[in-house]
């Protein structure tokens, strides 16, 4: 998958899960989430998913690939420390990382997002 295939599958998948925690679906407490104890989304979260969602749409209308880049990786990059302060269970800047979930999206997110720029 090459870089604007990543910001536009990223984007629209973040734009989601940052709707779907805003209103209620995915958070902000486990007895509001549909995934229960096993994920859930605080404000603060839902408002990181979406920013980086549409920021990623947006990114596609550059011309620049080293911007798309950049993004792409500064994405891996967030979603790497993301993965990191998880497995230490902390908060961090109002977002709770403590769930095993946590640690595995914000991998997963950070190798898609690195790998996507590998042909760039």
């Amino acid at each position: 998958m090459n870089i604007r295939q990543f910001l536009l599958v990223g984007g629209v998948l973040f734009v989601i899960i940052g709707l779907l925690g805003k209103y209620g679906v995915i958070g902000p407490t486990f007895e509001k989430s549909i995934f229960g104890e096993t994920w859930v989304f605080s404000p603060t979260e839902s408002w990181g998913y979406l920013f980086f969602g549409v920021i990623s749409l947006v990114a596609i209308g550059s011309k620049s690939v080293s911007f798309q880049s950049f993004w792409a990786i500064l994405t891996g990059l967030g979603s790497i420390t993301m993965a990191i302060l998880s497995i230490f269970n902390v908060e961090f800047l109002g977002i709770i990382v403590n769930r095993p979930m946590d640690i595995l999206s914000y991998t997963l997110i950070a190798a898609w997002a690195i790998a996507s720029t590998k042909d760039a």
